[in-house]
């Protein structure tokens, strides 16, 4: 999938128009090898714009049939209780008008909950996923799990963790014959960090049913922040397109087909009424990457939690200036506490706003992101050592590891 990244200059009326009055159009009208010239190569064609158009567009074929198969659908069921499937069985067929053979006539006894898209991320068939469509009514998780792979094969899935407050699911491809094995391919992991507005953003899913998405916008918006514990909307990837709602849980990537993000409803995790008009937003791949191992590990279901939130130093410096940067009292690594949260562990033990955390259970802590995957490996309930920087003092203090408190809303 290591492809060139594309590049062109295309004019506005490559874009738009694609010079569809240009002779060489015309001419594969009249005759039919024309066009075989014309798909086997841009460079058959006289018109720049068209040739370069032509470019884009087999990057685009070529990037929807390589991570086509790393796409699936995911499909949430619970069982129906056994009063309300012997009052259905009790009618008549001919009280009850329906086709000879239902689309979940194989799952027999359970009901559709929710559904959406996922992204096979590894060979052993984990697939990340959002977490808020698998979920029944009362928060607790489905009776069964369909995965729907590129063969249309369906796979009985189950659930390996859960992360609520990046809504994130990561699954496991569970019941087949080990003979005859589903068809499918990982994603390799993009440099989320590497994205910049104006960047081409390409979307993927499978939305249940006979659907599939495939969508081309621009990034306009990065992250600004790595540390999702406070400022959660500062830690997505924006991008201007629509996607299909039943897309959501699928992959963004980039013009190496690398998985740049996955794709998340804004409103959902943040509180907003809707998602703004025309912006769609994604969890950056290297969130996900920083995740997904320990979540897979622990099996987890809940957020771990200590109470605080924290700024990296390049983020530091953008806040304060260079000047302002330059002058603050700072240990040689560690991560800027920016926020505080009361009731929590770090409150309790006299943590305070302007610390640094420079090790967690003696691991050195670079950025945000070493922080929160060693909070996730050590998990709920664990007592952990860490040690901060303040005023050209280290002091160090041991906290017990909570689950996130639904108070602690995030923005």
């Amino acid at each position: 999938m290591n492809k060139p990244l594309f590049s062109c200059a295309l004019s506005a009326s490559a874009i738009l128009g694609l010079s569809l009055s240009a002779p060489a159009e015309q001419d594969a009208e009249q005759d039919p090898s024309a066009i075989v010239v014309a798909q086997e190569g841009a460079a058959a064609v006289d018109d720049p714009d068209l040739a370069a158009a032509m470019r884009l567009q087999q990057t685009l074929l070529n990037i929807s049939e390589e991570v086509r198969p790393s796409i699936v659908t995911v499909a949430a069921f619970e069982r129906v209780p056994e009063a309300e499937l012997a009052a259905a069985e009790a009618l008549e067929p001919a009280l009850r008008p329906t086709w000879t053979r239902e689309l979940d006539q194989d799952l027999k006894g359970f009901r559709r909950i929710g559904s959406g898209s996922g992204v096979v991320v590894s060979q052993a068939g984990h697939i990340i996923t959002n977490r808020h469509f698998l979920l029944k009514a009362d928060g607790s998780e489905p009776d069964l799990i369909d995965v729907e792979t590129v063969d249309n094969r369906h796979t009985l899935t189950r659930i390996v963790g859960l992360e609520p407050t990046v809504n994130l699911a990561v699954l496991q491809l569970d019941v087949f014959s080990p003979g005859n094995p589903p068809t499918y391919a990982p994603l390799p992991f993009g440099n989320s960090f590497g994205v910049l507005p104006g960047n081409l953003a390409l979307a993927m899913g499978d939305p249940f049913g006979p659907e599939k998405y495939f969508g081309m916008g621009v990034f306009s918006g990065t992250p600004n922040r790595e540390c999702y514990q406070e400022q959660l909307s500062a830690t997505y990837l924006q991008a201007a397109m629509h996607i299909h709602p039943g897309a959501y849980g699928g992959a963004m990537v980039d013009l190496r087909g690398n998985l740049i993000g996955m794709l998340s409803p804004r409103n959902l995790e943040l509180g907003a009424a809707g998602n703004m008009v025309g912006i769609e937003f994604a969890l950056p791949s290297n969130i996900i990457r920083a995740l997904y191992p320990t979540i897979l590990k622990n099996e987890s279901r809940v957020s771990p939690w200590l109470g605080f939130a924290v700024m990296s130093g390049i983020e530091l410096q953008r806040e304060l200036g260079i000047e302002g940067y330059s002058k603050l009292l700072k240990p040689r690594a560690g991560i800027y506490i920016e926020n505080l949260f009361d009731p929590s562990p770090a409150h309790s033990a006299g943590v305070k706003i302007g610390d640094f955390l420079t090790r967690f259970d003696g691991a050195i802590i670079g950025g945000p992101l070493d922080f929160q995957r060693a909070m996730y490996m050590a998990g709920v309930g664990r007592s952990v050592e860490l040690e901060f920087f303040r005023a050209g003092e280290t002091y160090s203090v041991r906290l017990e590891v909570e689950p996130r408190p639904e108070a602690a809303i995030t923005r």
